[in-house]
């Protein structure tokens, strides 16, 4: 028996697992438990390892699963549904526990960045040292993909080490030029 991948409408994993559940379908939505702040506090949350992705045994039954609301297709190449290797499947269930939630080393730093999100290579042995670039995805356990602007401005896709990559947070910076302007404004008033 093989596997395929469905891909969901962006943060419908969980929906979909249920429904796939509630069908009887063998599946697999691989999970990570990350830290992240919400409401002033930092909490654990359970992140898809794959965003958008499900493991599931379909069984020539493409159609049914199909018709679930949240389920965008299955990943085709060349027009045809792909298989996903039984042992790759067995491997990232070795690295997990019986939540389908991923407990290895391996992982442990992945996730620390979402992909959009600002960063800036601040690794002094960095070729690209002190760019500010959009993060993409991690590439292995200690490097990540990240768009850089290179010539002209032109964004290019470079590998970096996912250590010398630092947050950019652009929303600071906004306020404290807002307060700026108003501590200006009421000099001026005055």
């Amino acid at each position: 028996m093989s596997w395929q991948l469905v891909t969901t409408v962006p943060n419908a994993e969980s929906k979909v697992s249920r429904m796939l559940e509630r069908l009887s379908f063998d599946h697999r939505l691989y999970r990570l438990r990350r830290k992240v702040a919400f409401r002033g506090r930092v909490v654990d949350q359970l992140c898809p390892l794959f965003p958008r992705y499900i493991f599931v045994r379909a069984l020539r039954c493409w159609d049914a699963v199909r018709e679930i609301t949240g389920v965008v297709d299955f990943v085709r190449f060349g027009g045809v549904i792909v298989d996903v290797a039984e042992r790759e499947v067995a491997k990232l269930a070795s690295m997990s526990d019986a939540d389908n939630i991923v407990t290895s080393e391996l992982y442990s730093n992945f996730g620390k960045f979402r992909c959009g999100e600002k960063v800036r290579v601040a690794g002094m042995t960095s070729l690209v040292f002190g760019l500010n670039g959009i993060y993409q995805h991690p590439v292995g356990a200690d490097k990540a993909y990240v768009l850089l602007p290179w010539f002209n401005g032109q964004l290019t896709g470079t590998v970096v080490d996912e250590m010398d990559l630092v947050s950019v947070d652009v929303r600071s910076r906004r306020r404290s030029s807002k307060r700026r302007r108003m501590r200006y404004h009421t000099q001026l008033s005055s």
